[in-house]
């Protein structure tokens, strides 16, 4: 209600609360100890050349590094939704500890820049995704798949749990000039992401709702992957809005951090970040 929400106005009906990510990983390669921190995973890894699989060229998915330390990026918009404002502490005592943690692992030869479980080797015994992959991760792992919260990663001897974006699906409707039109389109909406429509969808495409009555349901409690999703959930920063553009300046942290490898010194990551904080002010809009 609050993603779909402008000044206390309800501008789109809420239809799903899964547009997270956390992890598959396979039964037979992994334990549920072994994926409880980065470093065990990677260590098994390379042990028997596997391969995990993480996606960390993307802003969406490495803000769960700089988040878990204590960073973030804070957009501000005005009345037009320009973008007018910026408190990012990416560039931080903070962001230096996340970006650490992933020189520590992104620069694995174990681990492969990637966004789907379709994407994913054969070799693959791990990867971060979402809902939206189960049916695939169910293909590829088999009974051996198993879902669980992301990984704790340690810097300097201090543990910090991987946190991660949350988000939802909304439905929009499109303004009408008919006030019949206008009745008919929102009672549309109103029921397509209602309490019925939502356990519809849950059935058939497993959907994680956003409807409180379904959500308690026993079918999508005993869900394997929405129950990866809700441990993940206390780690989670529910998603707000961004310049276009600094998805791929945020990506580029990723890229830039795995190229250095990971004996980079706190310079050359602090360099990475000093060039990601002048592209994200560069973006701020002057009113």
């Amino acid at each position: 209600v609050n993603a779909a929400s402008v000044g206390g106005t309800l501008y789109a009906y809420p239809a799903t609360a899964d547009n997270g990510y956390y992890l598959y990983y396979d039964g037979s390669k992994l334990t549920a100890d072994d994926v409880k921190d980065w470093e065990t995973i990677i260590t098994k890894a390379e042990a028997g050349q596997y391969e995990v699989d993480f996606n960390y060229s993307s802003a969406w998915y490495n803000f769960g590094f700089f988040f878990a330390t204590g960073a973030d990026s804070i957009w501000t918009t005005n009345a037009e939704g320009k973008f007018v404002g910026l408190n990012d502490t990416y560039n931080s005592d903070a962001g230096k500890v996340a970006a650490r943690a992933m020189a520590n692992i992104i620069t694995s030869g174990s681990v492969v820049d990637t966004s789907s479980v379709g994407e994913s080797g054969e070799k693959s015994i791990a990867v971060v995704s979402g809902t939206w992959d189960y049916d695939a991760a169910k293909t590829k792992f088999g009974d051996n798949l198993k879902c669980a919260e992301l990984p704790y990663f340690t810097v300097n001897g201090k543990k910090y749990h991987t946190a991660s974006f949350s988000g939802n699906k909304l439905v929009g409707v499109k303004p009408q000039s008919s006030r019949a039109r206008a009745y008919v389109t929102s009672e549309l909406a109103n029921y397509l992401t209602g309490e019925k429509g939502q356990m519809e969808r849950f059935n058939e495409l497993k959907w994680g709702p956003s409807n409180k009555v379904v959500a308690a349901s026993d079918a999508v409690k005993s869900a394997p992957q929405i129950a990866a999703l809700a441990a993940q959930g206390q780690y989670a920063k529910p998603q707000g809005q961004f310049p276009g553009d600094w998805w791929a300046l945020a990506g580029a942290i990723g890229t830039g951090i795995q190229a250095l490898g990971k004996n980079a010194t706190d310079a050359q990551l602090a360099g990475v970040l000093a060039t990601y904080e002048a592209g994200a002010k560069a973006l701020v809009v002057k009113e």
